[in-house]
């Protein structure tokens, strides 16, 4: 799926504002930006088995 306009305007925003950062603090917004998606998945399969019943 392409990103909507508001996402694309939100990419760009995103690299102006990681474009000075040093190798350490690109490591650790990596890492940070990979528990958030992890967080994510978690809240997704939640919704997923309340919606269908599952694990009750």
């Amino acid at each position: 799926m392409k990103p909507t306009l508001e996402q694309q305007f939100e990419i760009e925003a995103y690299k102006q504002r990681i474009k000075n950062l040093d190798r350490e603090q690109c490591q650790l917004a990596l890492v940070s930006l990979y528990a958030l998606m992890l967080e994510r998945d978690n809240h997704y399969k939640a919704l997923l088995r309340e919606k269908w019943g599952i694990g009750q």
